[in-house]
């Protein structure tokens, strides 16, 4: 009778193995399949992270080279102001003997008239 009673036990618990399997399984199976697309995402994150940290660099790259070519930008900037601010000194300096158009044709009137008297011994031709 003992040994009747073992293939009833061994039944019982392969349909309750069974049975726990596949009521196990089904949620089992969704979380597989949500992990998989977790998975997924994480992956495809990991290379958009990637790649973005390489854009950086390259901009950062970009960045520094600009920053340089600024600088440069600047120094001749000021070079340029700086001539500018001298030659416009330089002609301030040479206009300020004249203070209108007039005073100059004058001027240049007399000077003429003094180097004609020169030149003819004090008459006028």
């Amino acid at each position: 009778m003992r040994w009747r009673i073992v293939p009833a036990v061994l039944l019982g618990v392969v349909a309750g193995l069974a049975g726990g399997h596949v009521l196990w399984s089904h949620p089992n199976a969704r979380l597989r399949q949500e992990i998989a697309r977790t998975r997924t995402w994480l992956f495809d994150e990991v290379k958009l992270s990637e790649a973005r940290a390489e854009e950086i660099q390259r901009l950062h790259a970009v960045c520094s080279r600009v920053d340089a070519e600024l600088e440069e930008a600047r120094a001749a900037l000021a070079s340029a102001r700086t001539a500018y601010e001298e030659a416009r000194a330089r002609l301030d300096v040479a206009a300020s003997g004249w203070r209108t158009e007039q005073e100059r044709r004058r001027s240049l009137e007399l000077q003429m008239a003094a180097a004609t008297r020169e030149r003819t011994g004090g008459e006028w031709p």
